[in-house]
């Protein structure tokens, strides 16, 4: 039985990610690439130059998304939706996810992805739209150390608005911003993005 998907998982939730870490530093974990599958050469000549918003959430508070909703709706014609796809949840925690939405490849099951200093990252879909005339920001209501999203954003392609960009700051008690403070940081910014862009 092919259990990869839920053993790691499993082991996280009973352990955390400290065995996993401390395996990591024991073992001296060099940087391994991932398995990018046949690669594919995306220029300004093979795509049309235009906006791209991907939305990627785990969950929503329903007062983020009512102020964006009539902007979502506009669009909703002109967009592509995924109702399902695979979210990656190992070691990595939600990282995993962007692990694969942005580089294309499943990612590691024995570390954290993104825990790797100076890995390149040559797949990301992000810079190579960047190389050809993008703009490209991630926005992300947590700190910008979390799961070192500071150091891998920029190497993906991203300009990263983390708390401390949008000037937001972490209640106690609760994990990262206020999905409605967010929002409200997010949407004034979108006029100084040059077009094309990629807001994710």
């Amino acid at each position: 039985r092919d259990d990869r998907y839920t053993s790691q998982a499993v082991f996280v939730r009973q352990f955390g990610l400290l065995p996993i870490q401390l395996r990591q530093v024991w073992r001296g974990d060099a940087v391994r690439s991932l398995d990018y599958g046949p690669a594919t050469e995306l220029t300004a000549t093979t795509t049309a130059k235009r906006d791209l918003l991907l939305i990627q959430v785990e969950s929503l508070d329903v007062g983020a998304i009512e102020p964006a909703m009539p902007r979502l709706a506009a669009r909703a014609a002109e967009g592509v939706w995924f109702l399902r796809c695979l979210a990656y949840h190992g070691p990595g925690g939600s990282s995993d996810c962007d692990v694969a939405i942005i580089e294309g490849a499943e990612p590691r099951w024995d570390a954290v992805s993104f825990d790797q200093p100076g890995y390149p990252w040559p797949n990301s879909w992000i810079m190579n739209l960047r190389r050809n005339g993008w703009d490209a920001v991630l926005v992300h209501g947590l700190p910008g150390t979390y799961f070192g999203f500071a150091q891998v954003m920029p190497r993906l392609g991203y300009e990263l608005w983390d708390l401390a960009q949008l000037q937001l700051v972490q209640h106690p008690d609760e994990f990262g911003a206020r999905d409605n403070e967010l929002i409200g940081a997010v949407v004034p910014r979108l006029a100084q993005l040059a077009s094309p862009f990629v807001l994710h």
